[in-house]
């Protein structure tokens, strides 16, 4: 027993002897895990190109990471572990902001991410966007916050030039969209326009079709006019020659008068010659009465001859007295025959004359009517081409207000799209805004 208790201690003493190498076993193998984690989080900071910090609200100490530190351009001693190093570097005019993301994540508790300008070593300001997470105590103030920062420069720096790009995007976009406004604008007034023309145009071709066959008609009553005229003019060339024939009728009459005249004139000399006659038998007839009376019986025979004498000289007498009243009368007929014929003369020689004037009148009015009648026909033809060129353009016209019909509407969907456009513009500067 005495034994035993001898032997208690060692035992004891061997086996705290054994507890204690057991427990730095496992204290070793905790400090190399320690290590292994703290390299790993070392890699993966650095990997991750951040820079830890940890700030104690009631002391301000601050922790800076090397690689914190080295992120400004400082040395792991040169840029002092207190919140001042950090707060006098802060830019002036993201101060209040951050403070207010700050307190914000005091009041409300949910993570801390602000972006803010810290001035490097070499005095120029780079942007960085820090996140952390607060510890609070019971009485529900902070104890800690600890974070990491990540340099967000060149970030910064495409975010301003996107911002600028979105700005110019966003003015072209607005140009382009007043733009294509006015041009749908113009193009619907064009539309408009080439309606109305085209409207116009079918009145115009309708008046044209109207024109042409007024056209026709009109050139068919010229050439029925010039063939009128031609044959008034070859009547009055008849009536020409007709007009000669009747003068020369007319002054052959003359003539026949003239010498019936001369003839009446001879027959009256010779009625006065018988006239004479007949006195002078009258006058021997009754010398021969009273020489046969003187005679006796022997004279009876010869008185009877002296009346037959007397009574045929009577009778001569008076057959002369009555062809001398009937010369009269036809050398008064004649004489006025003769008037009469040398008015018809004078008025188939002005017939002449007129008549030629009007032939000649007429010639011309057939030459005038014969330009006329070809300038209506080339008129006609100018007026079917017309209307065949009127038919193009009411087609081109139809053309071009289906082309402006389909220019509208690809006009309307680029205005959406430039709508469009300008909306994705706003939201994109939104976007950089709440960035």
């Amino acid at each position: 027993m005495d034994t035993v208790w001898m032997l208690l201690p060692w035992c004891v003493a061997v086996v705290g002897i054994g507890y204690l190498g057991v427990v730095n076993f496992h204290l070793r193998k905790d400090a190399q895990r320690l290590h292994q984690h703290d390299e790993r989080l070392a890699l993966a900071v650095h990997g991750a190109e951040d820079g830890l910090w940890e700030w104690d609200v009631g002391t301000s100490e601050v922790y800076y990471a090397p690689r914190f530190k080295e992120m400004l351009g400082f040395t792991d001693a040169e840029l002092p572990s207190v919140f001042s190093s950090f707060e006098s570097r802060l830019h002036p005019e993201d101060k209040d902001r951050m403070y207010h993301n700050l307190q914000e994540h005091f009041e409300r508790k949910g993570p801390f991410d602000a972006q803010y300008r810290l001035r490097t070593k070499v005095g120029d300001y780079r942007w960085f966007q820090a996140r952390g997470q607060a510890s609070w105590g019971a009485d529900g103030r902070p104890l800690r916050v600890a974070g990491s920062i990540r340099d967000i420069t060149e970030i910064k720096e495409e975010e301003s030039q996107l911002r600028k790009g979105v700005s110019v995007l966003a003015s072209a976009i607005s140009q382009i969209t007043t733009s294509v406004a006015q041009f749908a604008g113009s193009t619907t007034e064009t539309a408009t326009s080439v309606q109305e023309t085209a409207v116009t145009m079918a009145q115009v071709k309708q008046m044209a079709t109207a024109t042409g066959q007024k056209a026709k008609e009109l050139s068919a009553n010229a050439q029925q006019t010039a063939w009128v005229s031609q044959t008034g003019e070859q009547s009055v060339q008849e009536v020409q020659r007709d007009m000669r024939r009747l003068r020369e009728q007319m002054e052959m009459i003359s003539q026949s008068v003239t010498r019936l005249s001369e003839q009446s004139q001879t027959i009256e000399a010779m009625i006065s010659l018988i006239n004479d006659v007949a006195e002078q038998s009258n006058l021997l007839s009754v010398n021969a009465a009273i020489e046969a009376a003187k005679a006796g019986e022997y004279g009876k025979g010869f008185s009877v001859v002296a009346k037959e004498i007397q009574g045929l000289a009577g009778r001569s007498k008076q057959a002369a007295a009555h062809v001398r009243q009937t010369l009269s009368d036809i050398q008064k007929a004649t004489a006025e025959t003769r008037h009469v014929t040398a008015q018809g003369v004078a008025a188939a020689t002005s017939g002449v004359q007129r008549s030629v004037e009007a032939g000649d009148a007429i010639h011309i009015l057939a030459q005038n009517i014969t330009e006329s009648t070809d300038t209506i026909v080339q008129i006609t033809s100018g007026s079917i081409q017309q209307l065949r060129g009127i038919e193009h353009v009411t087609l081109a016209l139809d053309n071009i207000r289906n082309a402006s019909i389909q220019s509208v509407n690809g006009i309307q969907q680029i205005e959406r799209a430039a709508q469009d456009l300008q909306q994705l513009g706003h939201t994109l500067t939104r976007l950089l805004r709440l960035s």
